[in-house]
């Protein structure tokens, strides 16, 4: 470390000086060091959330008896806003044979079939990024009962948010270092 210290450098400067003036007695690069970590640990914050999403799952029921032809609107699930959707299935069972059409129009889809006595049907809706807004027309011979169940499954990355301040740290880090730098390079001048 002797060496170090008594070596002189480039422009006859000795390292405890470049020190001294660049760090130590330097508030804009202080500053500028402390607002790029915090920017760099809010920055792996918001990466992490995208990488390692929140998954849930929400869903609605609801039973409903008729005879003859009814209109069903299916509730949508309490979703909030900013998720992404994986999976939306919708779930039908009914107790006797009945013909079900199944009609969204945002986004579009239609789908009609069959249930026999006592049968239920799956279905996995294609891929959205909204949730659909399904409406069920039934029609059954007798008294009927259908049981529907729509789930969805999303993915949430709530500290996404984190990654526009890393933004704005960094860029005023950036600045506070350029004048960091300046008041160092005045310091330098104003000492020899």
């Amino acid at each position: 470390m002797p060496f170090l210290l008594g070596v002189e450098l480039y422009m006859g400067f000795t390292v405890r000086e470049k020190l001294r003036y660049g760090l130590l007695e330097n508030r804009p690069m202080q500053l500028a060091i402390l607002v790029l970590i915090i920017a760099f640990l809010l920055g792996m914050i918001a990466s992490y959330s995208q990488s390692h999403p929140i998954i849930t799952d929400k869903s609605v029921k609801n039973s409903v008896e008729f005879n003859g032809t009814t209109t069903l609107h299916v509730r949508l699930p309490d979703i909030e806003e900013g998720v992404s959707f994986l999976n939306q299935t919708l779930y039908i069972s009914v107790n006797t044979t009945t013909t079900i059409n199944i009609v969204s129009n945002y986004p579009p889809y239609t789908n009609t079939t069959n249930i026999q006595n006592g049968g239920s049907i799956i279905l996995n809706l294609p891929e959205s990024r909204y949730t659909y807004d399904i409406i069920l027309y039934a029609n059954s011979t007798s008294p009927c009962k259908l049981h529907y169940e729509y789930r969805v499954r999303i993915a949430h990355s709530p500290y996404l948010i984190l990654g526009f301040p890393a933004m704005l740290l960094t860029m005023i880090g950036m600045v506070l270092s350029i004048i960091g730098f300046i008041t160092y390079m005045q310091k330098l001048i104003e000492s020899r």
